[in-house]
């Protein structure tokens, strides 16, 4: 399947691979797949969570089983029933809406959720019901993915089964849950396009665009400083603030994506790297937390420019 090679294609390319003793695509879809089957057999949420990541590469239906499992031993956890909703998303009999629902209760000021379902909107879609999903993500005060909570959880437990050195679990897992946990943000790029001539919908997108700023990746981040400098005039304070975003984040991320190679080469490394997951909610500061460990600066230089969108950086660093 296209995304097992994927998956294949980024833990090849991780640290400490060129190390290992069968450095084949067969012997990493083995050893992934043994991962998960070990996960699969044990209780802890955590354990469960990881094996759906893992086994979503090729078997749909049984990774939105074992989420559910996961959500259902933690049911507190915002982190895996967003987990769970995602991957019942891509399951033909699943209904993701009461889990929806379990989320919004637990985190109300979250809206991923509407994020998410505007992703499904079509041309048979009503407008009333495009209205609303926009009303509620305007209303959200953050987009949050969970992102390093999630990572920081599973990793462990994949790193617990010792088919896969260090470097290359952290990669799997970041590799894997990248495919799932982040969704498509197309659903609000359209509405929030069309805006015109309605400036009550340009008041909802820019509404959305601030929380998006507040969430926890840094793809959210950049995707509501695209969406707040294309629905203010150029030369506003709130379009120039998004573009100075824009420019410090892609640095940080194109930074902190050249100097992982050196950190992530051994279970020191990664035990660091985690440990920063798990103390931070954003992703940003953990990349800038990174940056300076490593002695550099987060800052960009003056004149420091980003390349074209397409070869910027959209997604966490590591991945």
């Amino acid at each position: 399947m296209k995304t097992v090679a994927l998956l294949l294609l980024i833990v090849a390319a991780s640290p400490g691979y060129a190390a290992a003793d069968e450095p084949d695509a067969q012997g990493l879809e083995s050893a992934v797949g043994n991962a998960a089957t070990m996960l699969a057999e044990r209780n802890d949420p955590d354990s469960l969570a990881a094996a759906a990541v893992l086994a979503k590469v090729s078997d749909a239906t049984r990774a939105e089983q074992l989420a559910g499992r996961a959500s259902a031993a933690a049911p507190k956890r915002p982190d895996l029933l967003w987990l769970h909703a995602q991957l019942c998303h891509d399951v033909q009999a699943c209904d993701r809406s009461a889990i929806d629902s379990k989320l919004q209760s637990l985190d109300p000021d979250n809206g991923a959720v509407f994020i998410a379902r505007l992703h499904d909107v079509d041309s048979h879609t009503e407008t009333r019901e495009i209205d609303g999903l926009l009303a509620a993500a305007a209303a959200s005060k953050r987009v949050d993915f969970y992102w390093n909570a999630l990572i920081a959880h599973l990793t462990p437990a994949v790193l617990s089964t010792k088919t896969l050195p260090p470097s290359q679990s952290v990669v799997a897992v970041i590799g894997a849950a990248s495919v799932v946990v982040i969704p498509i943000f197309a659903g609000v790029n359209g509405p929030c396009r069309n805006w015109m001539p309605s400036e009550d919908r340009r008041t909802q997108c820019r509404a959305i665009a601030r929380a998006l700023l507040q969430g926890d990746t840094a793809i959210a981040q950049l995707a509501g400083a695209n969406m707040t400098a294309a629905l203010w005039p150029a030369d506003s304070r709130e379009a120039l603030a998004a573009n100075e975003t824009l420019r410090t984040l892609s640095y940080q991320v194109s930074t902190n994506g050249a100097q992982a190679a050196r950190r992530l080469v051994d279970a020191a490394g990664v035990t660091r790297y985690l440990d920063k997951l798990a103390r931070y909610r954003r992703e940003q500061d953990v990349i800038v937390a990174e940056i300076v460990e490593a002695g550099g600066s987060p800052t960009p230089p003056a004149n420091w420019r980003p390349g074209p969108p397409q070869e910027r950086a959209l997604a966490p660093a590591t991945r």
